[in-house]
This record gives C-alpha cells, structure tokens and sequence, in this order.
C-alpha cells in the first residue's frame, strides 16, 4: 500500500538526495591499482563537481514531488560580530502547486578564492511542510562558531581552522545545482 500511495500522489514524500548522481562514467575520477590489477571508479561529492564545472544527472539535494515551491524575497542579515558570529538568511517560501508536501530550502556558501576551496559549501537548510497555497516566512541561521566550520578552511600551515579575510556570498536554493540557486548577498570579514 505504501508504494502506490506514493507512486499514485496520495502521500507526498518529499525526499531530497544526499548525494550527486553522475551524468555519465566519465564524470567518475578513474584510478588503477598497479599491484591488485584492478581499476576503480572514485565517487566524489557535490563539491568536486562543482570545482570541476561538471553537471550531474542529479545534483546533491535534488528531489522529486507532486508540487511545485517558489523561495522569493530572499534576505542576508549580517550578524558576524564578535559575541554574535553568525548570519541569517530570511526568505518566503510558498506551495504553488495543488498537493501539499515539503521542500528542503537550502543555504550555500562561496569562500574568497584565496582559500583554494570549491566555489560553494551546504551551510544550512530547512525543511518545511506546506499545504497548497500556503506562504511561509523562514530563516535559516549559520553560525560561524559551529562545528562544520562553515566559514572556515583548513590551512595546513598552522594546522588549524581558518577564516579568510574576503567576500562570501550567499546562495538560496533547494539544490547544489546552480541553476536552481539565487544569490542572498555578500558577507565581508576582515579589513
């Protein structure tokens, strides 16, 4: 019963991907271990493609459902202060669609490209469950502090988290994808 509830519309389940599905196998890194004979094909993630420019079949984050959202007026507030290093990305998200069902608005961020990093990093998201018609104000907090290290890269240097003085911009969306993202602002840290 569970499957053709699904597969008939009757349950919306709104599911989203944890991970990017290659658009053909040339997108795989390919490597051969010499001594065992075998070659492998390397999985990466959302980030690597990104770095590389490639366009998966499916991006990280990617899903399906039986209605359609809309993330609209997409705000940045700047919250990065000393006793208070974090940001906030305030949107509306709006069912459009005739079902109800969720949609997973997710927040990414640029580094500066002195950090050597991949161009965008998942910081945020929020799952929201909406009826048809339905408009929801949301805000997606990121802490500077959190254990991901959001705005941080590692520097082998000091051997430590760093936070690189620059520009970050913000990303809203519901993918990894580009196409599906919208920038929300700039953060400048440092001088």
């Amino acid at each position: 019963n569970a499957v053709a509830e699904i597969l008939f519309g009757k349950i919306n389940p709104s599911g989203r991907l944890p991970i990017v599905f290659p658009r053909t196998e040339d997108q795989l890194f390919k490597f051969e271990n010499k001594e065992l004979k075998v070659k492998y094909d390397h999985y990466h993630g959302y980030r690597w493609f990104d770095d590389k420019g490639l366009e998966p079949l499916f991006p990280f984050g990617f899903g399906l459902s039986y209605t359609t959202f809309s993330l609209s007026n997409a705000t940045l507030v700047n919250n990065l202060r000393p006793g208070n290093p974090n940001f906030q990305v305030t949107f509306d998200l709006q069912n459009t669609g005739t079902v109800a069902g969720a949609e997973v608005a997710q927040v990414y961020l640029g580094l500066p490209a002195s950090t050597g990093e991949p161009p965008r990093r998942l910081v945020g998201w929020q799952k929201v469950f909406l009826q048809p018609g339905a408009l929801q104000h949301i805000t997606v907090r990121v802490d500077q502090n959190d254990s991901s290290h959001p705005m941080g890269y590692w520097d082998v240097g000091s051997n430590s988290w760093q936070t690189a003085p620059g520009d970050y911009t913000v990303y809203l969306g519901n993918s990894s994808a580009m196409a599906s993202l919208t920038v929300a602002g700039t953060l400048h840290v440092g001088p």
